[in-house]
């Protein structure tokens, strides 16, 4: 099944030269954590070697929803709860360097892609939904935090469309090649769809919780609006599954979550559906750290579905690692000690 984002740009095979007798350093995975890790290594005069099994981009970084959302992969209060307030917060601040230093990376090697640094729309559903919407407002508030809370006239206004809910303003694969990490990133599939050109209506992503799971999507330049999740509807949640394709109860239900999100959706046409294979940690956060019996080397996976605020940030990280052999400081959240 090939995603929006591969069928937009086309993806010619990659010529097979063989590897080297020897690189100083190599970057494992074509992802865009791995080539992210390839350009900081390579701005500090490291040359590295980028090996990827399939193709650019061809996991999980090609085939989500192509959302670039700052904060945790789980809501602030639960990450507070988890890791106690100065950590989630020195955290969350991370993501949002993260954040930025794409929209930095893009801009400074010229790369032609439709980045848009928008912010996110989280949309909450009924009266429970609200409250804790204004409960993680409040609380992001209090720790100097971007939030701002819209009302449903205020959010119909930004999308230009009539809402249908209340509202609220290497990795999968890690296991296979590092033992140690078997028990420690889990396979999960995702899966989404993208309709026809359709009329400017959102400005940037959204996110809404229609099941425990959540959803997510956007609206393309070309007017192409991407919808996916629903992992809640199939069999044990889509949990331990590599396989690459769709299952007709999620992709009915992402019709379904469609239209019921945005009525003046209903009906419209679908041009493509697929799927790809994400990583998660026990705790939603990423794992960065030295790889165990292997000196030299350093590794990152278990993004659970939040993988694009840590690009950036992450692999500059591990860049740093792998130059100077220690872990720099801001990894300490992400160790594998922790687990």
């Amino acid at each position: 099944m090939i995603s929006y984002w591969h069928a937009s740009i086309g993806h010619a095979p990659l010529a097979d030269d063989g590897l080297p007798a020897e690189a100083r350093v190599a970057v494992v995975g074509g992802g865009v954590h791995g080539a992210s890790a390839a350009l900081w290594l390579a701005r500090a005069g490291l040359a590295p070697l980028l090996i990827e099994r399939a193709g650019p981009a061809a996991g999980a970084s090609g085939h989500n929803g192509g959302l670039l959302v700052s904060g945790l992969a789980e809501g602030y209060p639960a990450a507070v709860a988890r890791f106690g307030r100065e950590a989630a917060r020195a955290i969350y601040a991370l993501t949002l360097e993260g954040y930025g230093l794409m929209g930095d990376i893009v801009r400074e090697e010229s790369i032609d892609c439709d980045l848009r640094l928008t912010g996110n729309l989280s949309l909450a559903l009924g009266e429970e939904g609200l409250d804790a919407a204004r409960q993680t407002a409040a609380l992001l508030r209090e720790d100097g935090l971007p939030a701002e809370l819209l009302d449903r006239r205020a959010v119909e206004g930004l999308v230009g469309a009539p809402l249908g809910a209340e509202i609220l303003a290497l990795n999968a694969w890690s296991g296979d090649l590092l033992p140690d990490l078997a028990g420690m990133i889990t396979p999960v599939r995702g899966q989404a769809l993208s309709t026809g050109p359709l009329p400017p209506m959102l400005p940037g992503g959204f996110g809404v919780s229609l099941t425990p799971t959540g959803e997510y999507g956007q609206q393309a330049l070309d007017g192409r609006v991407i919808f996916g999740g629903f992992r809640a509807v199939a069999p044990g949640r889509d949990v331990g599954v590599r396989e690459p394709g769709g299952s007709p109860e999620v992709q009915a239900a992402l019709d379904e979550g469609l239209a019921r999100i945005f009525p003046s959706l209903a009906g419209a046409p679908v041009e493509l559906r697929w799927s790809s294979t994400m990583g998660f940690s026990p705790d939603y956060l990423p794992i960065a750290d030295a790889v165990p019996g292997l000196p030299g080397a350093w590794f990152s996976g278990g993004f659970s579905g939040h993988g694009m605020p840590y690009a950036a940030i992450l692999s500059r990280l591990l860049a740093e690692a792998a130059a100077s052999g220690a872990a720099p400081a801001a990894l300490a959240p992400f160790r594998l000690s922790r687990l």
